[in-house]
């Protein structure tokens, strides 16, 4: 009948299209099995990079952080030399006016004024009786 050489016909057609069919799709995988293995042979290399980069950075960081703590001490050094109280500590003192002010030279004062004198260990309270300029 006609349907059976229809039937017949399109099942040699199929026939014939599955190995090329077969054949592409191989070919694809194929290609897709390449490319998945240059994707693990990239990411293998990029996470060996990256350790190798870690390592690198961690030892930046350790190295930068100690430069910046020898910097801090180096600093909090200069500044406990700068402190006042040291100067006090080898008998220095400093004079304040009654508003608490550091007087640097006698012309600041007149006789009869109150100060404060600050010594390395206590205060005391004073009046000028008179004054010199030398």
């Amino acid at each position: 009948t006609a349907f059976n050489a229809r039937v017949q016909a399109a099942s040699e057609r199929i026939a014939r299209a599955l190995p090329h069919r077969f054949a592409v799709a191989r070919t694809r995988h194929e290609l897709v099995a390449l490319r998945l293995r240059a994707a693990r042979e990239t990411t293998r290399a990029v996470a060996i990079r990256a350790g190798s980069l870690q390592g690198r950075l961690d030892a930046a960081v350790v190295s930068r952080l100690s430069q910046l703590r020898r910097h801090a001490e180096a600093f909090a050094e200069a500044l406990a030399l700068l402190d006042p109280t040291r100067v006090l500590a080898r008998g220095y003192s400093i004079v304040r006016n009654t508003e608490g002010r550091t007087v640097k030279a006698a012309s600041e004062l007149t006789a009869g004024a109150r100060v404060v004198l600050e010594f390395g260990r206590g205060s005391a309270d004073a009046q000028i009786e008179q004054l010199r300029n030398d």
